[in-house]
């Protein structure tokens, strides 16, 4: 025995797309929102009205689970307070009240989404900088979407209907982000994608 002890390096620059091709997750992430990006821009009022029925699902799902949990431990030892029941049928209201009028949800997903949008947007756009906003494509692209996501986060805030055309452009864009994001580092880094 002589005592030396073999250590074998791995390469782990494929997985993480910093060499040979591209980052196939980042790859397969970009297309498919591009891919939603485009259904929400030519198919806004059926991609609205499938999230909203959607989460009025989800809503109701979740505020009969909780109603069932309440009723099976009212008399036990794990009994739950009043407060849980309430909590549980305000739940099961939004649901139904989605159901019933989805404009209301689409307004309030509207405001949300457009500060959100906002937020996102300055962050990116700071992330842009770090990178080298006019250095490098990554660096651009990425300020280029952050712009695009304040931009659309106060036309949707201005116009909630809009807010499916304007989370579609912005799955677009991210999706773009994306697929530059994925190939190999020392291409994107230096300019010189081939």
């Amino acid at each position: 025995m002589s005592g030396n002890i073999r250590i074998t390096l791995l390469d782990s620059r494929e997985e993480l797309g910093h060499g040979g091709g591209p980052n196939s997750g980042l790859l397969v992430a970009g297309l498919v929102m591009a891919m939603l990006g485009v259904v929400c821009v030519f198919r806004p009022i059926g991609t609205m009205t499938f999230a909203t029925y959607l989460a009025a699902g989800g809503f109701l799902l979740v505020g009969i689970t909780m109603l069932v949990a309440y009723i099976r431990t009212r008399n036990t030892l794990f009994a739950q307070d009043t407060a849980s029941l309430w909590s549980c049928l305000l739940v099961l209201l939004v649901g139904v009240a989605l159901i019933a009028h989805p404009l209301i949800g689409i307004k309030l997903v509207a405001a949300v989404t457009a500060v959100a949008l906002v937020v996102s947007g300055i962050f990116q756009i700071l992330i842009g900088l770090q990178l080298g906003l006019l250095e490098s494509r990554i660096g651009t692209a990425s300020g280029i979407v952050g712009l695009l996501m304040i931009i659309i986060g106060i036309i949707t805030f201005v116009k909630p209907e809009w807010i499916t055309i304007m989370g579609g452009i912005f799955a677009i864009a991210y999706g773009v982000l994306l697929i530059i994001s994925s190939l190999p580092q020392e291409e994107r880094m230096n300019g010189s994608w081939h």
